[in-house]
């Protein structure tokens, strides 16, 4: 989960902290989406004064927070604490990592086929992202160099979505999950369209 920004923090109101978090974490209008359907949670459990509607509220607002509401799949904020989570993993049991970064090459596509069909070419370990319009990520755990190189082969067969793929393979000296995620995206950029 995203972190809110240490002024957060300073705020009393703790409902004024949820919409400072959502505003950071889901800017524009899936983020008021999302704040309107606090606010009605949030009365509909103030009336009830149930504990177990305000868990259920909790699980619910985390699981919108780091769902691409496109998709379904999880979202840049979620890819990035994911990304993060299987780096430390992998430097912790010295395991291969690598990373597939996919762009859509027809802009009209449907994202959601897309997701869904990328989703049914990946193991269940696998995590399958879209981090920005028109553009997914697959974080391969316990994958090398060859085993990215066969994923990426398999997403690139032809079917009714065309990827132009990047990809990048952790190393012990690059542990943070910005930095491999630039180098996917760099290796993207390098590719012709």
């Amino acid at each position: 989960m995203a972190q809110s920004a240490p002024h957060a923090l300073t705020i009393a109101d703790p409902y004024e902290r949820i919409a400072l978090a959502v505003r950071e974490a889901l800017p524009g209008e899936p983020g008021v989406q999302l704040l309107a359907r606090i606010v009605e949670e949030l009365a509909a459990v103030d009336e009830a004064n149930d504990g177990d509607a305000y868990a259920q509220m909790h699980l619910e607002l985390e699981r919108q927070v780091g769902t691409d509401p496109v998709t379904g799949l999880p979202n840049r904020v979620r890819f990035m604490d994911d990304l993060t989570r299987a780096i430390a993993a992998a430097t912790r049991y010295d395991e291969p990592l690598s990373l597939l970064v996919l762009d859509l090459v027809d802009a009209d596509a449907d994202e959601q086929a897309a997701g869904e069909g990328l989703l049914r070419l990946v193991r269940i370990t696998d995590v399958v992202a879209r981090i920005a319009p028109g553009r997914f990520a697959i974080i391969l755990p316990r994958t090398g160099t060859v085993g990215c190189a066969l994923v990426a082969a398999r997403v690139a067969a032809p079917d009714e979505h065309v990827f132009v793929l990047g990809s990048a393979t952790f190393a012990s000296d690059s542990t943070d999950a910005t930095a491999l995620l630039a180098r996917a995206e760099s290796s993207l950029e390098d590719q012709p369209s």
